[in-house]
């Protein structure tokens, strides 16, 4: 038994961040590191450090917790046994009948994220007439103001499916998510959602190694408008929707409920921002709100009834009422 004197010399003397470099290639982003996570195959970053609170997070596989944890986790250790590897890695001398052996470093490299040209972008921009959303919102606001939006946010016209171009903080375009939307405005459901690199027949020769590294819909915007507090949503049609009636906020989407990840975040480190909920997310979001250090809203939680939770409405329905 390793006394608890020990064990918590050995805990403050371990750098988080240090012991999981062993294994994790990490990259500073804002206050914390991020990097591919040890515990699943993956292309795009849903591990995260965070050093101030001694804490890691892999999002795609659940696991979190200090820097034992991790040991623990990742090799397969129990308790006292993580001790002990730590304690032989900062060379502390500990009691035990154990001999502790460093595994040989496993580093696992991210992958560089792949783009579209530019050139498949621009014919799809400024002809909206048959996109049903483009048709739906010129129903609520004045048709200039819409096409404005579209041509901001970069949504494009593929027949009628509707493009949401995804263009990172350096104008590199990541890939463009193909949605078909009912003359309602509503999503049509048994329309599947496809992927620009990977769903027109014609343009597969030119990505056979695709590396889909998603970022925040409309994240070109945040450089443009550096004073405005950040608003983040799921869908990108909210966002689209809630920069036409709060402008205050600009508008971003994590594409998915549980899209909200380390690396998405990267590009707004050190922003003012608050999370947006769809109805029924607010606890999931929560945690990330706490994760994150993010501010979040609650307020159609709070004014949903039964009947709104019954019909499954989300932020873009309350704010249209």
């Amino acid at each position: 038994m390793i006394p608890a004197e020990k064990i918590e010399q050995i805990k403050a003397k371990s750098d988080i961040v240090e012991v999981i470099s062993d294994f994790v290639a990490l990259k500073k982003k804002g206050k914390e590191f991020v990097g591919l996570s040890p515990f699943n195959n993956e292309r795009t970053p849903s591990f995260s450090v965070n050093p101030a609170k001694g804490i890691y997070k892999c999002f795609s596989s659940g696991k979190g917790g200090d820097v034992i944890d991790f040991i623990m986790n990742h090799l397969s250790l129990k308790y006292y046994d993580a001790i002990g590897y730590l304690a032989k890695r900062y060379n502390i001398e500990i009691e035990s009948d154990t001999v502790y052996t460093i595994p040989e470093r496993k580093v696992y490299q991210q992958l560089p994220a792949s783009f579209i040209p530019v050139e498949h972008v621009t014919p799809t921009l400024g002809h909206p007439d048959d996109n049903n959303l483009f048709k739906y919102l010129c129903t609520k606001f004045p048709a200039d103001i819409v096409a404005g939006r579209f041509q901001e946010y970069f949504i494009g016209t593929h027949r009628n499916w509707c493009i949401f171009w995804q263009v990172d903080a350096r104008g590199g375009v990541r890939s463009g998510k193909y949605i078909n939307y009912h003359p309602n405005g509503h999503r049509d459901k048994d329309s599947k959602t496809s992927w620009h690199h990977n769903s027109t027949k014609e343009y597969k020769p030119l990505y056979p190694d695709f590396n889909l590294q998603q970022c925040l819909f409309g994240e070109h915007l945040v450089a443009r408008y550096p004073r405005r507090p950040i608003a983040i949503v799921e869908s990108e049609k909210t966002a689209l929707i809630a920069s036409l009636i709060i402008d205050k906020y600009t508008w971003l989407s994590c594409c998915m409920k549980g899209g909200l990840n380390a690396s998405k975040l990267a590009s707004v480190a050190n922003r003012s921002i608050t999370l947006f909920p769809d109805l029924g997310a607010f606890d999931e979001w929560r945690v990330k709100a706490t994760e994150f250090n993010l501010n979040i809203s609650d307020h159609i939680e709070r004014i949903a009834t039964d009947d709104d939770r019954g019909r499954g409405l989300d932020l873009a329905d309350f704010l249209l009422r």
